[in-house]
């Protein structure tokens, strides 16, 4: 009965039309945090366009990745940072993390040619796009949704541009993944500053002399703590799931659910959003496409594996991961991180 519900729901997926909307306006005016941390995963996201522009033209010539070229990129990263101050972060981490990135969507277009050359660059451009939109909705709450579904538009068409030459089908999904790793490396501080207070004792005597005295104490503190990642929990008939709260945004329309109230979690035994997180026996993960902002999405449930493997969504049947690989909220991959839910 629950996964004929499931299939119930994701059924009008193919009729549904995807329009992007705003949660919330801009905001006024960003705080240097903010401005910090957007300038930051720009830079990054252009680090990422200019090195897989290297791998490109080195593709393109069946050559060796001309130094120069990740020299200049290196540099123009370095400078961009360096302008910035008062968010977290550091130079050499965002560095690390996005040669990581550029190393695995260089894999992800094996060989040389034409056809991996230009799937490199279209990785880079996606890359770049898509902490672009981090960037931007750090400082305009709500553009979330649709510049994710046009930056996935681009990259789909850039890589059937580039023709079929071995590219990993995982692509899509490992740009996302480099999106996370370093958007939420560079996410903006939130500063509070106590007040002053002054205190004055005055004391004075009968006699022929008195004497008064003042004291005064000041007192001034300052808090900094990151603004961690959250989570939201889609309530949809008798089933839920938790993501990225970005990400729920999207999806969560797209298979007719609704946001449940702040601090919610999925609970995996009963199939509702309330206050306490379950998670089940079994992962099941399903293959996705746009307007989804990841190449997949997954849920654990306590069902047979049948309840998983007849789920599909135009992409593939699910398939079933046991043991401890639960769904990650993030990465909607069994085994991702941090742990998410997904219930029939």
């Amino acid at each position: 009965m629950a996964d004929i519900r499931f299939r119930r729901i994701v059924a009008t997926l193919g009729v549904v039309a995807f329009v992007a909307t705003s949660a919330s306006s801009a905001l006024a005016g960003a705080t240097p945090a903010q401005k910090c941390a957007a300038s930051r995963q720009k830079a990054a996201g252009k680090k990422i366009k200019a090195k897989m522009g290297c791998q490109s033209k080195a593709k393109a010539k069946n050559t060796a990745v001309d130094p120069a070229c990740l020299t200049k990129a290196e540099a123009k990263f370095s400078s961009a940072f360096a302008k910035t101050s008062g968010c977290p972060g550091t130079a050499s981490g965002i560095e690390s993390l996005v040669d990581s990135c550029v190393a695995t969507l260089t894999g992800d277009a094996p060989g040389n040619g034409k056809c991996p050359s230009s799937t490199a660059k279209a990785e880079g451009k996606a890359g770049s796009c898509e902490l672009g939109c981090t960037a931007k909705e750090i400082t305009k709450p709500g553009s979330l949704a649709g510049c994710h579904a046009k930056c996935d538009g681009k990259l789909s068409s850039g890589i059937a541009k580039a023709g079929a030459c071995g590219q990993s089908p995982t692509i899509q999904a490992d740009v996302h993944n480099c999106r996370d790793s370093i958007s939420a490396a560079l996410q903006p501080t939130t500063t509070t500053t106590s007040s002053t207070s002054t205190t004055t004792t005055t004391s004075s005597s009968t006699s022929t002399s008195s004497s008064s005295s003042t004291s005064t104490s000041t007192s001034s503190s300052t808090t900094t703590s990151t603004a961690p990642l959250t989570t939201s929990c889609c309530q949809l008939a008798g089933a839920c799931f938790d993501a990225k709260s970005s990400d729920a945004a999207i999806k969560c329309p797209l298979v007719g659910g609704t946001i449940a109230t702040p601090g919610s979690a999925c609970g995996a035994f009963t199939g509702t959003c309330g206050p306490t997180k379950q998670t089940g026996t079994m992962c099941c993960q399903i293959p996705t496409g746009p307007p989804f902002p990841h190449a997949s999405l997954c849920f654990d449930s306590n069902a047979p594996p049948t309840a998983c493997t007849s789920q599909n969504l135009g992409f593939g049947p699910g398939v079933v991961h046991s043991g401890s690989s639960a769904c990650g909220a993030f990465t909607e991959t069994c085994g991702g991180s941090p742990s998410g839910a997904f219930l029939f």
